[in-house]
């Protein structure tokens, strides 16, 4: 059996695994089967709008759904969201409203669960498998639905001045492949252990850092 038939069938193991792992935190509670979900692939981290034009091209119909209705789940959970126009009297969502949010792109959040030991995992912050997260648009019968906060201040005479500030910046690398650190036999395992994941290109005292 080669390595990578291995690979898959651990894989596969780990899914049922990831599933039943975070099903005793998260639960599918948040799935409600009367309800319809519509999947918003997400890659990059930014603020997404939604339009009325796209729920309507989805197959929604506005006319029933008043605007604090609607809901956005991601990892098993609620997402706060803007809802441009909800406040209106007509509770409607006209042509001009519009939903936002702040949707971030696949991590390797739950590929530790994958590893020989959980903290053998490379970097969490880059995916083994898909950069993309998948996030579901619904809709309920509530009107107390998460909502982002409107926060306003102008009286800045009121903050003190810091002379500095702290920022961290990270830069996360898929050009290569590790394959982890080999076993007695110099060879690899057909577990995901130390060291295995994506990473930057290799370098040696005869070459540079890339």
């Amino acid at each position: 059996m080669n390595r990578n038939y291995c690979k898959i069938i651990l894989f596969c193991f780990s899914c049922f695994l990831t599933q039943t792992l975070f099903a005793q935190n998260f639960t599918n509670s948040w799935i409600n089967y009367s309800q319809k979900y519509y999947k918003i692939k997400v890659w990059r981290d930014s603020i997404y709008r939604i339009t009325p034009q796209a729920l309507t091209n989805a197959g929604i119909d506005l006319s029933t759904v008043h605007p604090k209705n609607f809901q956005i789940f991601a990892k098993g959970r609620e997402v706060s969201i803007y809802v441009y126009g909800e406040n209106d009297n007509d509770g409607i969502f006209n042509n001009n409203d519009f939903i936002e949010f702040y949707g971030e792109r696949n991590t390797g959040w739950a590929d530790s669960l994958v590893y020989d030991l959980p903290e053998n995992i490379l970097n969490t912050n880059v995916s083994l498998f898909n950069d993309t997260l998948i996030y579901y648009f619904t809709y309920n019968n509530s009107l107390s639905n998460r909502r982002v906060e409107k926060f306003y201040q102008t009286d800045y005479s009121n903050y003190a001045i810091f002379p500095y500030f702290f920022r961290e910046i990270k830069a996360n690398y898929k050009r290569d492949f590790s394959l982890g650190e080999r076993n007695s036999i110099n060879g690899y395992s057909p577990e995901y252990n130390l060291g295995e994941g994506w990473c930057a290109a290799g370098y040696s005292p005869n070459n540079i850092f890339e």
